[in-house]
């Protein structure tokens, strides 16, 4: 009897120091949310606001001056927003088109069929996953320069 509730008790302890560190795990989460979102919110905040209100701190309220600002934007001659736009959307989209088909292609091979390197073919791509693109930029920079594709979509792309 003496050994039921004694295991009783430690089932109950451990439920409440699982409950207890779950709150605090879902606590941090929370924190570290917001502390994420909250440099998006001051620049959707600041692309409000008039030059002068920036300067002067910030402000938890939006300003009155998205329209004027955007409409400045749009028509800087110095800056072409909409081209930057459009090729950002042109290169973004066909990398991840292309990107989602090979992957998806690379995938089912693993997958599906039964070849000796498997593991290995396997591990290397798991290798080249790992090393940040930042790595390989400068030799990335030589070879582009070395085919004469400086200032083309298709680097970029493929």
């Amino acid at each position: 009897m003496e050994a039921r509730k004694a295991e009783k008790s430690t089932i109950q302890f451990g439920s409440a120091r699982l409950t207890v560190s779950r709150t605090f795990c879902y606590i941090v989460l929370a924190f570290l949310t917001v502390l994420c979102l909250f440099s998006f919110y001051m620049l959707a905040i600041n692309a409000t606001r008039q030059h002068g209100a920036i300067m002067s701190g910030f402000s938890w309220l939006p300003g009155k001056s998205f329209l004027f600002n955007a409409k400045n934007l749009f028509e800087d001659t110095n800056i072409p927003t909409l081209r930057a736009l459009g090729n950002s959307l042109i290169v973004a989209g066909s990398c991840a088109a292309l990107t989602t088909y090979f992957s998806a292609m690379t995938a089912f091979g693993l997958h599906a069929y039964q070849f000796r390197f498997k593991q290995a073919a396997f591990l290397f791509i798991m290798l080249v996953m790992m090393v940040p693109y930042q790595v390989s930029t400068l030799g990335f920079i030589s070879l582009v320069t070395k085919m004469g594709m400086i200032d083309t979509y298709w680097p970029l792309i493929l």
